[in-house]
Formats: structure tokens, C-alpha cells, sequence
């Protein structure tokens, strides 16, 4: 016979479905309540120092350390420094055909760039809507690329699709420019009224990684015109591709064999616009296109005055505010960008690469590092130069600039001063300007070219009387001393003031050395 006996102290027994989450929300907060006591007794950091003190090479030690700098990863993305954040996803075939272009841009020093590097990729701007757009990377010099904070040129694809009122745009590292002074130069060109790139500082998180603050760009765009109260035209600069594409061969010439190429002039190079495809294909900006394709060519080939090609107020207020913040690097031909204004038919500057206060651009003994810029050379342009440098090296223009910016200045400075403390996030090596405050060396560069406006002798002159059977004659030699044109409207002999006369202009080197003017003054170069 088989006997089943029940067994003691093994009873069957069912929690009530209604008390599972309740009892497993309390465990979760019991098991955090337990590791801030952990922590805050003491353990982990004892913990810590334990496994430092073991040896490097620990399989244990690599381990926490990998957690350890994933977690200090995670924390940056999560630290608020009050800039708006914008997150890149880039699917991993796409980031190998970046890293491959970006390994091929560091060794030969330049990077090459078309249509067909553009890869997909979405991005968020903060916690907006997910946006699907194409990026390639960006910059013509590695210095965009050396460190883990590579440069990308984004182009948002969706019709509806913006960030802060922009479809295109760059995202580079601060250093590639001039940190916060390229943005104060930025807000100074907006408030004169000169067509810029809008800039701003934002936190990229590209793939889950932080990688800090980057600068963003806007290009050159439909969007860059509407925002400043221009009508929509076409945006033309001399294509430099050749230059690119040849500057290896001249950098790394140690045969001693230079190219044979002639493209650093800019009339060796054709006139591009900015979105060619689009402008071709509408029939009122294809147009445009050719008008000011072929004023920017009868300007290099000088036989066309400049008054007629350029708008000659917006420029010489340009060339006054590039001196004022030794912004040189922007006139050079290939950084120049021209607007054509299909209402008053002239050509406008549209500023973008400044560098400011770039040591290359602050050229020692004098301060105008456009002097010999083609563009510079007419009377008109001369004329508004003159005026707005006055204006703007007043000590309340400077005084003014610094009450409005200096707060959001400082506050940037001292977001990219903390960042970039930490090579880990750009690298050892950061070429470019420096990372100063601007306002020291915007006030000591208006005291000197406000100086330089009011010589102790702009010009010297020798006189000399002959006698003749017609009568005396009085000769003057006048010599300019200044960089200036300078505009001579009578001379006052005995105490008598005489209106100057252009007929008095009857030597070849008088003719040759001043312009005698349509309102009877005259104009000595």
C-alpha cells in the first residue's frame, strides 16, 4: 500500500494580481534608496580607489573606466549650459564614407568636396520634430578636421523643415573662426545694415556622443536674403575650386616643381552662383544671374566703373567695419561673396570667414589690410569709408557695442573657455585666432585708426613763382602722405581762398597722380 502524505510547511500561495506593480515600484525605490546610501557612506569611492591602485591592466580596471568615461559622456549631454542642443543620427555606412574623406582631408592638408559626399542622416533641433536631412563635411583646410569636432554642411530636405529660420547652414568648431569675436563682428554687420551669415553657438550631440559647442553658420540661401529685408536675387562669387584641387601640389612642392596653373587671379576662374541649378531653372533669377555675372567681370577687367557695379555706400561701410575689426580675411577675392540687388541693380558685399583679429590680418604700421584691394579703388566707396570710420571710432560707438554685448559675450567666453580646457573634446593642437574678449582690442584699434583719419600733416606741398611775358604764375607741388585719396577743393594764397580749378592740372604727372572731379574739386591719389 502507497501512502501520499501532505507535506508540512509547503502551502500554495498567490499574491493578488493588484499588488504586483505597487510591490515592484517599492523594490525599485528601495534599490535606489540603497545605492545613494552606498554611495553616500562612502563605499563606492573607496571602491574606486581600490581598482586604482590595482594594475593597469586589469580586465577589471579597463572595464571601469570604460563605464567611468561613458557616464562622464552621459552627463554632458544632460548638463545645461543654456545653449539649444542639436542632435545628429548618422547611420554607420554614412560615418565610414565621412571618415574615409576626412582621413583622405588630413593627409594631403585640403579637403575635396561635390554633390555625391552628401550622405542622409536626420537631426532634432531641442525636442522638435526629427528632420531628414543630407550633411558632408566642410571646411577647405584640415584645421575643420584634425580634431574629433569635425565641421558638417547640413541641408534640411523637408519642404516645411528649419532651424532657427534657416534650411542650410554649418556646423564647425568655435576655433575654426574667431570663438565669440566672430559673432559681436556678426551683430555689427547686421546693425549696419551689411548682408552677413547668421551665427549662432549650439551643443551637438552626434550619435549618443557630446561633442561641445559648435558654431552654426547659415549659407548662402534665399533664407540669408528674406531675414534681412532683401528681395529674393542671386548670391555670385569667383568658383576657387581649381585652387583646392591644386594647392597639394604647391604645398608639397619639395622637387621644386610649382604648378603650372594660372588660377589665383579671379578672372581665371568662372563666376558661380549659389544654388546654381535652382537659379538657372527660374527664368527672372537665370537673368540676374547673367547681369551680375557680367558686372563682376567688367569690374576685374576695369572697364566699367565701380559706381555702376557696386553700391558704393554698403561697401565703403563694409571696408570701414573689416578695419575696425582687422577682419581682412573676408576681402580676400576667394572669400568675397557678392548680392545682386535686382531693385537698385548693384552688386552688395555678403560677409561671411572673417577671422577676426586674426594675427595675420593685423599687418604691423598700418591698418588697412584692403588697401590694395581692387574694390576699394573709387571715390565714392573711398568716401563712405571715410565717413563711417569716423562714426564708428567714436568712443561711445565702441562704448555702446560693449553695453549691448558684453553679458551674452561674456557668457559665451566662458562656456568656450571651460570647453576648450578640455583636449579631449578638441584636440591638442587648435590653430587660428585667439580666444579673447574683443573689447580691449576693438577700443585700442579705433583710438589708432581714428588717429590715423587726422595725421599731423595728411599731405606736403612746395610752391614757386615764374615770371613770363602773360604774367607771374604760382606752381604748386602737392604730395599725398596718406593711404587715402585725398580731395582738394581750393588753395588759400595771401589769405585769399581760391576755388580749385581743374585746368591748374597741366603736367603728365598731375594728370597721371590726381582725378579732377565733375564738381570742380580735385582728387590726388
Amino acid at each position: 500500500m502507497k501512502l501520499h502524505l501532505p507535506q508540512r510547511g509547503k502551502q500554495a500561495w498567490h499574491l493578488p494580481t493588484q499588488w504586483i506593480w505597487p510591490l515592484r515600484l517599492l523594490l525599485l525605490g528601495l534599490t535606489f534608496l540603497a545605492g545613494m546610501l552606498f554611495y553616500r557612506a562612502g563605499y563606492a569611492e573607496r571602491i574606486t580607489m581600490f581598482l586604482r591602485q590595482a594594475p593597469q591592466s586589469t580586465p577589471v580596471v579597463e572595464a571601469v573606466e570604460e563605464v567611468k568615461s561613458g557616464l562622464e559622456n552621459e552627463s554632458l549631454l544632460y548638463r545645461s549650459n543654456g545653449l539649444p542642443n542639436i542632435f545628429l543620427d548618422v547611420p554607420f555606412d554614412s560615418m565610414l564614407q565621412l571618415k574615409a574623406k576626412r582621413d583622405e582631408a588630413v593627409q594631403i592638408g585640403v579637403l575635396y568636396t561635390g554633390d555625391e559626399d552628401f550622405v542622409p542622416a536626420t537631426l532634432r533641433y531641442n525636442d522638435g520634430q526629427t528632420l531628414d536631412i543630407k550633411l558632408r563635411l566642410k571646411g577647405d583646410w584640415a584645421d575643420h578636421l584634425r580634431s574629433d569636432k569635425w565641421s558638417f554642411r547640413i541641408h534640411i530636405t523637408e519642404d516645411d523643415g528649419a532651424v532657427l529660420g534657416m534650411r542650410r547652414f554649418s556646423l564647425q568648431a568655435p576655433h575654426t573662426r574667431s570663438y565669440v569675436s566672430e559673432w559681436v563682428f556678426i551683430q555689427n554687420l547686421l546693425q549696419e545694415g551689411i548682408l552677413t551669415t547668421r551665427y549662432h553657438f549650439v551643443n551637438v550631440i552626434l550619435n549618443g556622443d557630446y561633442k561641445g559647442i559648435y558654431a552654426l553658420e547659415e549659407s548662402f540661401h534665399t533664407d540669408l536674403m528674406e531675414a534681412q529685408q532683401r528681395r529674393e536675387g542671386v548670391i555670385v562669387r569667383y568658383d576657387d575650386d581649381l585652387i583646392w584641387y591644386d594647392w597639394p601640389q604647391i604645398a608639397n612642392n619639395d622637387d621644386g616643381i610649382g604648378s603650372f596653373w594660372r588660377v589665383d587671379q579671379p578672372l581665371n576662374n568662372p563666376i558661380a552662383a549659389f544654388r546654381q541649378n535652382h537659379v538657372l531653372a527660374d527664368p527672372a533669377l537665370a537673368e540676374e544671374f547673367e547681369t551680375a555675372r557680367n558686372l563682376l567681370y567688367s569690374i576685374y577687367r576695369r572697364d566699367l566703373p565701380l559706381d555702376q557695379a557696386l553700391d558704393e555706400e554698403l561697401w565703403g561701410r563694409y571696408f570701414a567695419l573689416v578695419d575696425l575689426w582687422a577682419a581682412g580675411h573676408s576681402t580676400e577675392w576667394v572669400n568675397l561673396r557678392f548680392y545682386y540687388n535686382p531693385i537698385t541693380g548693384l552688386l552688395e558685399p555678403v560677409v561671411y570667414d572673417s577671422l577676426v583679429f586674426h594675427p595675420s590680418y593685423v599687418r604691423p604700421r598700418m591698418g588697412f589690410p584692403f588697401m590694395d584691394n581692387l574694390l576699394f579703388q573709387s571715390p565714392g566707396i573711398q568716401k563712405a569709408y571715410v565717413e563711417t570710420l569716423e562714426r564708428i571710432t567714436q568712443p561711445d560707438y565702441i562704448e555702446a557695442l560693449r553695453q549691448q554685448y558684453e553679458q551674452p559675450v561674456g557668457r559665451l567666453f566662458d562656456l568656450l573657455e571651460q570647453e576648450y580646457a578640455d583636449p579631449a573634446l578638441h584636440g591638442d593642437e587648435v590653430a587660428g585666432p585667439p580666444m579673447i574678449l574683443p573689447w580691449d582690442t576693438l577700443a585700442l584699434r579705433a583710438d589708432r585708426l581714428h588717429k590715423n583719419l587726422h595725421p599731423l600733416q595728411p599731405l606736403r606741398g612746395y610752391y614757386h613763382l615764374s615770371s613770363a611775358e602773360e604774367g607771374d604764375t604760382l606752381q604748386l607741388d602737392v604730395l599725398n602722405l596718406m593711404p587715402l585719396n585725398l580731395r582738394i577743393e581750393s588753395v588759400v594764397v595771401a589769405g585769399q581762398e581760391i576755388p580749385f580749378d581743374p585746368a591748374w592740372c597741366v603736367d603728365e604727372a598731375c594728370r597721371q597722380d590726381a582725378v579732377a572731379l565733375p564738381d570742380g574739386t580735385l582728387l590726388l591719389e
